[in-house]
């Protein structure tokens, strides 16, 4: 490997701990006691060193909820891609959500501007892209499959992720009772929601 390569892959792992850190203190203490100090205290650097990397507490905020989007779209490709059936595939993207969220609770704070995180909200529209891209298609996969035409796809893929939203933000922060049942209640939205768009469009 030569030196190039070698810093490439030193500046790499930095960063990649930089983020690590930051994740780990809001695990602990919440995002509103993120700051670039205790980054750099964790990861046993200079504040001056976290700086190179990342010019604010609010750029690294902006990483990470670009590879919180990132990992999500991933999951629910994964997903989505495990089935032929379209209903199934959204059915299955849902779930994908869900357990992408309760694995990564923090980073789905910082994606969706929780727990008083603030990001560019064009720069977080922009991140969610994919995401909605894929219910979208995945929703007029179905709409075809069914013979139906929808006047308003992206309002109807919207309502979609909205209702699962509502019900993902409301499990993490303990606010639903019976929480082990919530694979259940987004199976049930799903269907709901999916069954009553079909009527809506027929």
């Amino acid at each position: 490997m030569g030196s190039k390569e070698r810093r490439e892959r030193i500046k790499q792992a930095t960063r990649e701990g930089i983020l690590s850190g930051a994740r780990q203190i809001a695990q602990a203490e919440g995002w509103s006691g993120l700051t670039i100090r205790k980054v750099a205290e964790l990861i046993e650097y200079s504040p001056s060193m976290v700086y190179e990397y990342f010019a604010s507490k609010e750029a690294i905020l902006e990483a990470l909820l670009e590879i919180g989007f990132q990992q999500l779209t991933n999951a629910m490709q994964q997903a989505s891609a495990a089935h032929v059936d379209p209903y199934q595939r959204l059915q299955a993207i849902a779930l994908a959500y869900w357990h992408f969220a309760q694995a990564n609770p923090d980073l789905y704070q910082v994606m969706h501007g929780m727990d008083g995180v603030t990001v560019n909200p064009e720069l977080r529209n922009q991140a969610a892209w994919p995401t909605c891209l894929l219910v979208e298609q995945d929703l007029q996969l179905l709409l075809i499959d069914e013979q139906v035409t929808s006047p308003n796809l992206r309002e109807d893929s919207e309502i979609l992720w909205a209702a699962l939203h509502g019900i993902v933000s409301l499990a993490l922060s303990q606010r639903l009772s019976q929480a082990e049942q919530i694979e259940a209640r987004i199976q049930r939205t799903t269907q709901a929601l999916l069954q009553g768009l079909l009527m809506t469009n027929s």
